[in-house]
């Protein structure tokens, strides 16, 4: 790129390597990594989780049947960048493998927990080698009074939330797992609460799911139990979802597979003094000049993303 008015210009080049790290609760995101590596001309080294259920295997293997014709009239094969991929499958307790692949890369891409993650920064690299690393983090909701002010939007607010709770099963760092509710509305906050529900319920039927594990369903059966003395519950027969209620500006630590905590209060302005880098989405329904003050104050504590 060359700018008009002067005679400097920028090109972007390749680093090199990049090796990734796949997660184990939502590996095709990291599909999102190795595309915009591919994009860069990288070569890139892909280290599946001990999980993987075949599918980026088989998204690869897309690439062998298509090719591609630019603008300019060069073909680009789909076959020349698969021979640039490399996909690995081996114990993470293997650390002699994990060294050699940390010590080889140019960048380092890791996702996962807390305890993955830091296992793989510790790993020997290379002095100039760069670590993009997306580790645990958790996103919620915020709705203002203000923005809950007709029939239509709060069906559309219910059915974006449920779909939003069940897409990975809560696993990715983008799923809200908190939703902060203003009082005020032409609905009550435990109405929204019992309203989502049945939304919870309909999304059931477009993205269904198999009922939780044994420790899975412990855990939600504890959930359950707390709630039964501090606010509200409303569950699936089979724990397929849930959704409790509370008068709380405490965001609640996450459960996952699809449970939901609804928080009811006067300002949501009383729960950003615990908002911290740690979260990475808050889906705002606002608008107006108080959307912006919002998302100002969201910003300033860390957080990445205001989506609406």
């Amino acid at each position: 790129l060359r700018s008009k008015d002067s005679n400097n210009s920028i090109r972007a080049f390749p680093r090199g390597t990049v090796v990734h790290w796949l997660s184990g609760n939502v590996p095709l995101l990291g599909m999102f990594a190795v595309v915009q590596s591919i994009l860069c001309k990288n070569t890139n080294l892909i280290k599946l989780s001990s999980n993987d259920n075949g599918a980026l295997l088989e998204i690869l293997k897309i690439f062998n049947d298509v090719n591609y014709t630019n603008p300019a009239g060069k073909e680009i094969k789909g076959k020349d960048l698969l021979s640039t991929i490399g996909v690995l499958h081996f114990d993470r307790k293997n650390e002699k493998l994990s060294t050699l692949l940390s010590k080889n890369a140019n960048v380092r891409i890791a996702w996962g927990g807390q305890e993955a993650v830091n296992s793989i920064i510790d790993l020997p690299k290379r002095l100039n080698c760069q670590d993009i690393i997306y580790g645990p983090k958790l996103s919620m909701i915020f709705i203002t009074k203000e923005s809950l002010n007709n029939e239509k939007l709060l069906k559309k607010y219910l059915r974006r939330i449920a779909t939003d709770c069940s897409v990975f099963d809560q696993y990715a760092c983008a799923s809200p797992h908190n939703i902060f509710i203003e009082k005020g509305g032409i609905i009550t906050p435990k109405d929204f609460a019992i309203r989502l529900s049945e939304a919870m319920e309909k999304t059931l039927q477009r993205l269904p799911k198999e009922s939780p594990e044994v420790a899975q369903s412990n855990k939600i059966k504890s959930k359950i139990a707390e709630f039964k003395f501090i606010g509200e519950y409303y569950s699936h027969p089979k724990l397929k979802w849930t959704v409790l209620f509370n008068k709380s500006t405490k965001i609640s630590k996450p459960t996952y597979s699809r449970v939901i905590t609804v928080n009811e209060l006067d300002n949501l302005d009383s729960v950003i003094q615990d908002i911290d880098e740690n979260i990475q989405s808050i889906g705002l329904a606002a608008s107006g000049k108080r959307r912006l003050k919002l998302a100002e104050k969201l910003a300033l504590k860390g957080v990445a993303r205001l989506p609406d």
